[in-house]
C-alpha cells in the first residue's frame, strides 16, 4: 500500500523506526521480510544522516566562500527539487512492486541509492576544490547498483 511507503519516507525526516517489530540481533540472520526491512531501514537512516552532514557542509562553504548571493538560494531550490524527485521515484518503485511483499525493500533500496548518489554529487560539486587542496569532507561511498 502506498501509505506504507509514504510512512517510510516520512521516517527519514523524523528518525522514527518504520516498523513496530524489532530487527534480529544480526541483519545477516534476518529471515522475514519485516526483519529485512527493519535492517534496511537502519541503512536508510544512516544514508539520510550522511546526506544531511554533507548538505550542511556545503551550505557553510557557500555562505563563507564569497560566492554570489543567489548561490545559496539556488542550492536550496535544487535540494528541494531533488527531494521531490526522490519521493516520486521511490513511490513509483513501490508501485512497480505493489503485488509483492518485497515492495518495501525495493523502495528502501531506491531511497538509499538516490540518497547516497546525491551525497556524492554534493561532495563533488560543493566540497572539493579545483587545485590539490583536500576536500572539506572525505569522499562518500556511492551505493552500488543492484539489479
Amino acid at each position: 500500500m502506498k501509505t506504507s511507503l509514504l510512512f517510510l519516507i516520512g521516517t527519514l525526516a523524523t528518525g522514527l523506526p518504520h516498523a513496530a517489530l524489532a530487527a534480529p540481533a544480526s541483519c545477516e540472520q534476518a529471515q522475514t521480510t519485516v526483519q529485512m526491512e527493519d535492517c534496511r531501514a537502519e541503512d536508510t537512516r544512516n544514508a539520510e544522516k550522511e546526506l544531511q552532514r554533507y548538505t550542511q557542509a556545503a551550505i557553510e562553504r557557500i555562505r563563507h566562500a564569497g560566492l554570489p548571493p543567489q548561490t545559496l538560494a539556488s542550492f536550496q531550490k535544487a535540494m528541494s527539487a531533488w527531494a521531490q524527485y526522490r519521493r516520486a521515484e521511490c513511490v513509483a518503485i513501490y508501485d512497480k512492486w505493489s503485488d509483492g511483499t518485497i515492495r518495501g525493500m525495493k523502495a528502501q533500496e531506491c531511497l538509499i541509492h538516490l540518497t547516497k548518489t546525491r551525497t556524492h554529487e554534493i561532495w563533488r560539486n560543493w566540497l572539493t576544490f579545483m587545485d590539490n587542496k583536500p576536500s572539506i569532507l572525505p569522499e562518500p561511498q556511492e551505493e552500488t547498483a543492484k539489479p
